[in-house]
């Protein structure tokens, strides 16, 4: 009984379809005939208003090898099908129009494609789980109200109306064929032709119901557009396009989810443009190897592939059989540009494996990675070769940008890149995080995270850009710009408003944190694969970091570096505070080149412990390079060997230029010893120059220019002063502005200015002026001012026989001068 109940519960959800009926059956509504012949139904009939054509159907299936065949005009260009019965469509036939007319599939209670599900038609197919679709003249053609006046409409159509119980739409198969060597630089694979549901190329298949799942499906639009929508309730608008209809999900308020399992495709490619694929749910999810996929062939520019999401983006289980992996691709192979990769929503995650990836395989540019993700992205214990965010370059066209804008990145493992193997450059990655980065390694002895722009061929590398309040890089993960050939390393520049944290290694691999741009040998398989030199010959790029905070400890390091006779670049930190411990390591070093400098601004304090190092050494007969620190302290332990270094061996020793208050641990050396040492000698050449100066503050620094005119002193003070009236003398110290003229001194300051004034006045001793004798004057203006025993002002008129004269101003704004007696 309970296997019964829970059979009967599945077909009640549309999750199970029972046994395929035969079943295509008119409702009278609109003249629809539907002739059947074994598995085989023809329709003819229906409602015809100038070119489209309108047919209902009481319940709508097509068996297991059959046909519905709509026997149609040919001049007809929309033919719209609804079901106003109460059971699902389970298609595993094939439906067929004629000439190149559009196909509307309106079911409400859900549709279901099997494996064996094939479409024959000329034009679009559009098959929706919605209420009603709405013309633009007003009329609506509804599934749920059949009693509505004819639908007699010449007009086209402009929505889809959705109640708040739309059937969910399914599409069942046997999975995609489709294969890689190595998904980062392998061509694609086909071992056949893909099967499934198709539409003739340059026209839009589209399904827009409740929840879409494809279980091993397959959709195929050449040079085409395919539509997912998932809607829950409200109004997706349409509008007509080159390549059948474009989708709006303004009038939708929450959506439902969309899921590609069990191999599914969804393929625009083409020989006559690439394609477009659009999806919209509130929850997207790929696994068990499924691929949305664009190849371009054409000299035309490839579309894009769209993704929002208003929750999840969610990279699922793979399949253990190699080089099938869940992916989202677009590429170009032709001549035409590549198409970009847009994903909008709330979190991006990979779970176990995925690939978001754009490339160029041909001299045509390759499409952009555009991710914005308002709370999260996430790789959660992924491995750096099968969940990749890429934008590769393969041959003389230009790789495609990554920018990627979130809340919160968080990589334990995983690889964002953009190299190039060609003479194309790669593109620029720029990664934007409101909240924090962190990268962390993966639990299963693969390497640690990875954001890097690199070129294994003679095109230059992009730049990559960070910013954020808080950075952390730890367990083996990896900021990195590289060439391993004859072209150029990008630059990296980071600018976390907090802090940023490089530490440790990876505990299973051995590989070191690093922030770095390097020029590096690539390993000999590497060098076989690429057909590469075994010298590099590209330069390396420099790193700029700015942050408050600095901290590199347990052995991680930010680096320069050239394996080759080229120089390094240079390391520049601004900084508050810099603390390296355990090894920590800020270093520009070259085998045979000239060594990269080395820059630290430093607001605080420069701390180094247990074994720390600042090095730009030189090996052959490169020069060491040049360190420069401006700090007001740069403290370290004299016993724990911390170095700060400029050495070489054949070339000259770099100079060390060092302006602080003081230092502490650290004492300059000839050669380096067990101590905590500065040095800048060579073996061979000529020792470098250490010079230690005065830390000078620029005391403008952080003060705030002052208008001259804070107000109109017209306004303030009257244009004369008569016996009669009252004057004001105005002393201002150094606590703060001048009262306003129009308000009353008041006697009961909290701070009062009891400094000798004399010196502001030029006076070398302070004299006492001879008073004239007491007695009574009628208006007589006091000019001048002292102040007394008790701290006030009192205004005086004195005569005086030598006068040092200061400047001030009478009431009518005249310059004149005050005595003071001597």
């Amino acid at each position: 009984m309970s296997q019964k109940i829970s059979y009967s519960l599945l077909l009640t959800l549309g999750l199970l379809a029972p046994p395929v009926q035969a079943q295509i059956a008119t409702d009278g509504t609109v003249g629809t005939i539907v002739t059947p012949s074994g598995n085989t139904f023809t329709i003819t009939g229906g409602t015809t208003s100038g070119t489209n054509l309108f047919h209902s159907f009481s319940q709508f299936s097509v068996p297991t090898g059959g046909a519905a065949i709509f026997d149609n005009n040919t001049n007809i260009a929309n033919i719209f099908s609804r079901v106003t019965g109460s059971s699902a469509s389970n298609i595993d036939g094939k439906i067929q129009a004629a000439g190149t007319a559009n196909l509307f599939l309106l079911n409400p209670n859900g549709i279901i494609f099997g494996a064996n599900s094939s479409l024959q038609i000329g034009g679009s197919f559009l098959a929706t789980t919605a209420n009603s679709i709405q013309f633009a003249d007003g009329v609506e053609f509804s599934a749920t109200n059949s009693s509505l006046s004819p639908l007699l409409t010449i007009s086209v159509p402009i929505g889809l109306q959705f109640g708040q119980n739309s059937g969910d739409i399914a599409v069942r198969g046997s999975g995609h064929n489709i294969t890689s060597n190595n998904a980062f630089v392998s061509p694609i694979r086909r071992s056949g032709s893909v099967s499934g549901l198709r539409v003739s190329p340059g026209r839009t298949f589209a399904l827009v119901g409740g929840s879409v799942n494809l279980e091993g499906g397959a959709i195929v639009a050449n040079s085409g557009h395919i539509e997912l929508g998932s809607v829950d309730s409200g109004i997706v608008h349409l509008n007509p396009t080159s390549l059948g209809w474009k989708f709006g999900y303004e009038g939708v308020q929450n959506f439902r989810d969309i899921s590609l399992s069990q191999r599914s495709l969804l393929e625009a490619s083409g020989f006559l443009g690439g394609g477009s694929i659009q999806i919209q749910a509130s929850r997207f999810t790929l696994s068990d190897g499924s691929t949305a996929l664009i190849q371009n062939f054409s000299s035309q520019p490839s579309g894009s592939i769209r993704i929002s999401a208003t929750e999840l983006v969610d990279f699922g289980r793979p399949l253990p059989t190699a080089g099938i992996v869940n992916g989202l691709i677009n590429e170009t192979l032709g001549a035409g540009r590549g198409g970009n990769i847009e994903i909008t929503t709330q979190r991006l995650t990979f779970t176990e494996s995925g690939i978001i990836m754009t490339r160029t395989l041909s001299g045509a540019n390759g499409g952009d990675i555009i991710v914005n993700a308002s709370d999260s992205v996430r790789f959660q214990s992924a491995q750096s070769s099968s969940s990749l965010i890429v934008s590769a370059a393969l041959r003389a066209g230009n790789a495609g940008d990554i920018t990627l804008s979130t809340k919160r990145l968080t990589a334990a493992g995983g690889n964002i890149s953009t190299p190039t193997l060609g003479f194309g450059n790669s593109g620029n990655l720029t990664i934007n995080a409101t909240e924090s980065i962190d990268l962390f390694g993966a639990d299963r002895g693969s390497q640690g995270a990875i954001l890097a722009v690199s070129t294994f061929n003679s095109g230059d590398a992009g730049q990559l850009t960070i910013n954020t309040p808080r950075l952390r890089v730890q367990e083996g993960s990896i900021i990195s710009s590289s060439t391993f050939s004859r072209g150029t390393a990008g630059q990296i520049l980071i600018n976390a408003s907090e802090s940023v944290e490089i530490s440790g290694s990876d505990s299973q691999t051995g590989e070191l944190s690093l922030i770095k741009s390097s020029a590096d040998i690539p390993s000999p398989g590497i060098r076989q694969f690429l057909r590469l030199s075994p010298i590099v010959d590209g330069v390396s790029g420099n790193v700029t970091i700015n942050t408050p905070r600095l901290s590199v400890t347990d052995g991680a390091e930010i680096s320069v570096s050239h394996a080759g006779s080229n120089s390094a670049g240079d390391v520049k930190i601004n900084a508050n505070s810099v603390f390296l411990d355990r090894g920590g390591r800020v270093i520009a070093s070259t085998s045979s080149g000239e060594g990269g400098n080395l820059n630290l601004q430093l607001r605080d304090v420069l701390v180094m412990r247990n074994n720390s190092l600042i090095s730009t050494n030189a090996g052959g007969t490169g020069n060491g390079g040049n360190i420069t620190i401006q700090s007001p302290f740069i403290v370290a332990v004299p016993t724990e060997n911390s170095d700060i270094t400029a050495n070489a061996f054949a070339g000259n020793g770099g100079n060390i230029q060092i302006a602080t208050n003081g230092i502490f641990g650290l004492q300059f050396r000839p050669q380096l010893t067990p101590l905590s040492d500065i040095t800048a000698s060579s073996q061979l050449g000529v020792s470098g120059i250490v010079n230690i100066s005065e830390f000078i503050t620029d005391p403008s620094s952080g003060l705030t220019e002052l208008s001259t005119t804070l107000a109109d002193s017209s306004t303030q003070i009257k244009s004369d002063c008569s016996a009669s009236q009252g004057g004001k003398f105005i002393v201002t110290g150094r606590g703060g502005l001048p009262p306003n003229p129009d308000e009353r001194l008041q006697s009961d300051r909290a701070w009062v200015d009891i400094r000798d004034l004399s010196e502001f006045r030029g006076e070398k001793t302070a004299v006492e002026g001879q008073r004239a004798e007491s007695f009574e004057m009628q208006g007589v203006e006091a000019n001048s001012w002292r102040v007394n025993e008790a701290g006030n002002v009192e205004l005086v008129a004195v005569v005086s026989n030598t006068e040092a004269q200061t400047p001030t101003v009478d009431c009518a704004g005249v310059p004149l001068t005050i005595s003071f007696s001597q």
